[in-house]
């Protein structure tokens, strides 16, 4: 299982045991899990009460500070409160939830069925809401290149008001991803990949649905890309270059000489493509 998919399972499965409502009341905020009208606001003085606690129809739990403070799950929350970066809050999350160090060896229809203690008084099935996570580097210059390059990457697909197709520019991500990981020779960790991610729910801000699970659309897409960014564009412009030869310029194929036209162009594409 790649480490993607194993993150993803971690969240998902902590979700279960640790809810929002619950991690709150652990942290001694239990005054503010009010889900039938805001509560007062921990983050800031709040003279009136701006703090929002909802549940999806999903069963995913979120927060939401209509002053300003912001909003997200419930890692987003323990980044929030403890001022930690995004990746010591999914560590601590998943400590706090009592979650082991590695899957347990089943299969995935098991792993499914397997059920673990849930909260009293909460869902059962409980997925993740989107969180970002921070880069791990040793600031040796190769790594400093590859930060800045998925940092560009993310920027340039990030959200803004006049277009915000999330899960299309997410997956534009993907390619690049893709792309990068062809052009370095090996895949990318996943404090890596998260780079990326963690760079585009920043810059996408406040143009970003906290009720949205971004983070498993990128996942999703890493694995769904087929052509890396920019490997697409050669096809289709060499496509364009074959349609525009004449019949005598196209390729004649050996021991073919009355070959279809349709033969000879994709001969004259694959010519083109090795060029």
């Amino acid at each position: 299982m790649s480490d993607n998919n194993d993150l993803r399972w971690k969240i998902d499965e902590a979700k279960q045991r640790l809810p929002l409502p619950t991690l709150m009341q652990q942290l001694g905020y239990g005054a503010n899990v009010n889900t039938n009208r805001n509560a007062h606001c921990i983050f800031h003085d709040d003279q009136l009460p701006s703090f929002s606690l909802q549940e999806k129809a999903d069963g995913t739990w979120y927060w939401r500070c209509f002053a300003g403070c912001g909003g997200g799950d419930e890692i987003a929350f323990l980044q929030k409160l403890k001022k930690l970066s995004p990746t010591s809050a999914i560590n601590l999350y998943l400590k706090m939830a009592g979650f082991p160090s590695a899957r347990p060896p089943k299969s995935r229809k098991c792993a499914k069925s397997h059920k673990y203690p849930k909260s009293p008084g909460f869902p059962e099935s409980l997925k993740s809401p989107e969180y970002p996570v921070s880069p791990v580097s040793n600031g040796q210059g190769s790594d400093k290149e590859l930060e800045k390059e998925l940092k560009n990457l993310a920027t340039r697909y990030a959200c803004t008001q006049s277009n915000n197709a999330a899960g299309t520019r997410l997956f534009e991500i993907a390619r690049g991803i893709r792309a990068i990981k062809k052009k370095i020779g090996r895949k990318l960790t996943t404090d890596e990949l998260m780079v990326a991610f963690n760079e585009w729910h920043r810059v996408s801000g406040s143009w970003l649905d906290p009720k949205e699970d971004y983070l498993a659309s990128f996942l999703a897409g890493l694995g769904k890309v087929r052509v890396p960014m920019g490997e697409g564009d050669t096809i289709k412009k060499a496509l364009e270059a074959v349609s525009k030869l004449s019949l005598s310029e196209l390729p004649i194929i050996p021991g073919m000489r009355d070959a279809l036209e349709s033969w000879c162009r994709i001969a004259a594409l694959h010519r083109e493509l090795s060029c």
